[in-house]
């Protein structure tokens, strides 16, 4: 039923009831009370060019996937986004390349210099401890004027076996998004009660889309876009799948429903309820790792993604396990020193820290940063298959600002075997042309005096030509990278 509370309603407000059993009567299980907030607006309130999608319910100590779909108007140029998640959960992927700063629990997006629209979506762990009515609280920026998100801001979190249906004896597992065109595999885990003799479950798709290499004997109706398993006459797990084959081509937001029958109840199909088409050219982003708390405190904010440049091993493959990276950062260019703590390589060539501060520079400074990867050792000093990005500047965010941290600016490079010191061999010149060679593994740097400042040469490769008349370096030296 719905309740209609008066707007001077104040406090806690009880809910009683009882339960008639052949008679006998017990009370009304779950929540009693319900705190009643004059802070937070109704329920869909909020911008409508951002609107936040939620199922009914969840699980305790489960997961749960939450999009927000993003329509600018046509007339801003720039807008972020800032989401608050229910204290205690943490979030384990974000699409859209979100950044998720645990100390402050809340998952920023942009700035997006455009005004596309677009589905950021992230997966939340819920706390097991966690029950009763949570809120999601956010904030749309367009052009620098802050709306809150509309759509849904509350759920139930049942725990498990709660009386709200949310702890489902089938639960769909889902990517997090799918490209456009592209495919993907959906599955659904079902684990009946011992108690019951057969069941049976049916899966709406998306509209427009097709179910492909269904397994489990399951059977697809194109008329009404649902696929059915079953009946199984046993209390066997099964695990039932199938591959998705969607028609939209643009960025958006696929929704699955379904229903799993036990012994004629039926009950709906829980876990995760939709995935987001990302537009042409759009990346997925991998899991988040929390940043740890000394590492946004005591300068400027910069996040530590190299979006800029992947990082190769030795033979060539894009780094991962077993390889670490540091940001290191500074004003002089031969002294920079490490910021926070190494990162594991996430795979692919990435790393992924995120927003960290520099010590000693505040927000709104710029400070010159570079990626320094290696492995076999704790510290890339120590290490001797190690590498180094290019040196550039960066201005980094201030603390507390909506925006989130701006990317490490970081090139390509891969990994090698330090073995001596790098050395400059003698330079040759002849037709105004300089061949620059050195023995080693080092990093080519310049400078227009013999004193400095030298900073990197634009170009690493060993041994290289230079045409003198056109560059502005007229003095050379290698450092280790």
């Amino acid at each position: 039923y719905e309740l209609s509370i008066p707007e001077s309603a104040q406090g806690d407000l009880p809910f009683r009831g009882l339960l008639s059993l052949d008679g006998q009567s017990q009370s009304v299980g779950g929540d009693q009370r319900l705190t009643l907030r004059s802070d937070m607006p109704a329920p869909g309130a909020g911008t409508e060019s951002a609107e936040r999608r939620l199922p009914d319910s969840a699980v305790a100590g489960g997961s749960l996937e939450v999009a927000i779909a993003v329509s600018p108007p046509s007339t801003i140029s720039v807008y972020a986004l800032e989401e608050r998640v229910p204290q205690g959960a943490t979030v384990t992927s974000v699409e859209g390349g979100g950044q998720w700063d645990q100390a402050a629990g809340t998952i920023k997006w942009g700035p997006y210099f455009d005004n596309q629209s677009r589905v950021l979506a992230y997966v939340l762990q819920l706390p097991s401890s966690l029950s009763g009515n949570v809120s999601f609280d956010g904030r749309l920026s367009l052009d620098g004027t802050s709306e809150a998100i509309g759509g849904v801001r509350e759920l139930v979190v049942v725990t498990k076996g709660g009386n709200l249906g949310g702890d489902s004896a089938a639960q769909r597992r889902l990517p997090m998004s799918v490209g456009v065109g592209g495919d993907l595999d959906v599955s659904i885990e079902v684990k009946p009660p011992t108690a019951i003799s057969v069941y049976a479950v049916e899966e709406r798709i998306p509209d427009g889309a097709m179910a492909l290499e269904i397994g489990a004997g399951g059977q697809f109706d194109a008329a009404s876009g649902s696929i059915k398993w079953g009946p199984f006459f046993d209390t066997q797990e099964r695990t039932l799948s199938y591959r998705l084959k969607h028609g939209q081509s643009a960025g958006g937001l696929l929704s699955f429903s379904g229903a799993l029958s036990l012994d004629g109840e039926s009950q709906s199909i829980g876990g995760m309820t939709s995935v987001s088409v990302r537009s042409a050219g759009e990346v997925p982003s991998p899991p988040v790792p929390p940043a740890g708390g000394d590492c946004l405190e005591g300068g400027g904010l910069l996040t530590f993604l190299n979006t800029g440049g992947l990082v190769r091993d030795v033979d060539g493959s894009l780094v991962g396990a077993g390889v670490f990276g540091q940001v290191y950062a500074g004003s002089d260019p031969n002294n920079l020193v490490p910021v926070c703590e190494p990162v594991e390589a996430f795979g692919n060539g990435a790393f992924i820290g995120g927003e960290m501060a520099v010590p000693g520079v505040a927000g709104g400074e710029t400070v010159l940063v570079q990626l320094r990867a290696w492995k076999g050792a704790e510290r890339f000093e120590s290490a001797t298959v190690r590498g180094a990005s290019m040196i550039e500047s960066l201005a980094l965010k201030v603390p507390g600002a909506l925006f989130p941290a701006p990317l490490l600016p970081t090139s390509a490079f891969s990994l090698q075997e330090v073995s001596d010191p790098p050395v400059l061999l003698p330079l040759r010149f002849a037709d105004g042309v300089l061949t620059i060679e050195w023995s080693g593994v080092g990093r080519l740097q310049g400078a227009s005096d013999p004193a400095g400042p030298y900073t990197d040469h634009p170009d690493q490769t060993n041994p290289q030509t230079v045409d003198v008349s056109a560059n502005p370096f007229r003095f050379f030296r290698v450092v280790e990278p």
